[in-house]
């Protein structure tokens, strides 16, 4: 995103949805008139949102001051992967009544859903031993490989493989990563359970025993 700025601030933008912040920049620090920043920002809005408020604030050593704010309306894309949208807008009651325009891309996907247990209603899973793989015998070594290539396979077109789903929980293309978080010793247990159940199902659609 970019923005006209007034000189000397050090300038972020928020934006919020009914009143609670979903997303904040960085702050970029005396960026002259033009401010910009880079990357990409991640938030979770409920389907059917039309209107986010977006806000630009100058961050002083104590407190903000208020440079401005307009409300964003979202296009209708809850059912379209990727749906892009230019945004251009002036904001209203800036300081001194300075013209301030906030430039940014929406980049809208449509809602993640849970996904249906892999494991068969009247299967009941034995206690499982994580082995280091190195001490593993050939044969295992190499059922393993097999399962995690079935699980590479797409079955609805590119990046529709189950390895595709487990790997995007890291940053791409969703971020659910817990990494270097308080939360992550109980993210990553269950983020072990989802691939061993599975690569299970991998290792029983191949004929094993899962």
């Amino acid at each position: 995103a970019d923005a006209d700025v007034r000189s000397g601030s050090d300038p972020f933008v928020k934006f919020s949805l009914h009143g609670k912040e979903i997303v904040r920049t960085r702050v970029v620090f005396n960026p002259g008139k033009n401010a910009e920043w880079e990357g990409e920002y991640a938030a979770t809005v409920p389907e059917g949102t039309s209107t986010i408020k977006v806000e630009l604030f100058d961050q002083d050593r104590v407190g903000v001051d208020d440079l401005g704010s307009a409300d964003v309306k979202l296009v209708d894309a809850t059912d379209v992967t990727g749906t892009s949208q230019s945004v251009q807008v002036t904001l209203n009651q800036t300081p001194r009544g300075v013209t301030t325009v906030l430039a940014f891309r929406i980049i809208i996907e449509p809602p993640v859903h849970a996904r249906p247990n892999p494991i068969p209603d009247g299967i009941t899973l034995p206690v499982v031993t994580r082995k280091e793989i190195r001490k593993m015998p050939r044969r295992e070594q190499e059922r393993f490989v097999a399962a995690v290539e079935k699980m590479m396979e797409n079955t609805d077109g590119p990046e529709s493989s189950e390895f595709f789903r487990l790997a995007s929980y890291h940053g791409w293309n969703k971020n659910y990563c817990a990494h270097g978080q308080e939360l992550f010793p109980g993210w990553h247990r269950a983020y072990l359970v989802d691939f061993e159940q599975s690569l299970q199902a991998a290792d029983r659609a191949l004929g094993g025993d899962g």
